[in-house]
């Protein structure tokens, strides 16, 4: 495999593999090498020979998503602790027609007793851009996030379009809004 992040490695059973035979390529994730929290995505590509050249045909996409670690919190701290509330967790933007983008908002809710960290709002295509009004709510406060989806992009999307909010609520510490375009 080339192009191996420090995160990831690899072990190919057996190590080489004749022709017509096949193998197996093992992936490990050491994710204490993530380099953040959320999603993080690469590309690996399989290689026959040192040197050979990357391209769509070799290409394997690798995600991982990182989640904050609670396991240190006592009871009384999660008893206290900020509840995401998310006024839902799809968005239906109907027909895209010709429109160049659509924008819709959403809005999320700390109904906890602490203030509510966004710790990362990512995408998973390039198809969707968001923006968050604040990324610390205090208790009983609401934000909107701005989603918005560009046509141009959405043709070529290879992935299903979602967004992943990253908090530091015990409970919700990952919540994925789904995106659904209709052609």
């Amino acid at each position: 495999l080339m192009h191996l992040p420090p995160y990831l490695s690899a072990e190919s059973l057996p190590e080489n593999i004749p022709g017509g035979k096949t193998g197996v390529i093992k992936l490990t994730l050491n994710s204490d090498k993530l380099p953040q929290l959320g999603l993080n995505q690469t590309s690996v590509y399989l290689a026959r020979y040192v040197g050979d050249k990357i391209g769509e045909a070799n290409e394997i996409t690798v995600n991982a998503v990182l989640l904050p670690d609670f396991s240190h919190l006592t009871e009384e701290q999660r008893a206290h602790a900020p509840v995401l509330r998310v006024e839902s967790n799809e968005m239906d933007f109907g027909a895209m027609g010709q429109k160049e983008k659509m924008t819709q908002t959403i809005l999320l809710h700390n109904d906890g007793e602490t203030p509510l960290r966004f710790k990362q709002v990512q995408v998973f295509d390039k198809a969707i851009s968001v923006s968050l009004g604040n990324r610390i709510l205090k208790p009983g406060k609401s934000t909107k996030l701005k989603v918005t989806v560009i046509a141009k992009y959405l043709r070529k999307a290879e992935n299903r379009p979602r967004v992943l909010l990253i908090t530091d609520d015990p409970k919700h510490s990952k919540e994925v809004i789904n995106i659904k375009v209709h052609p």
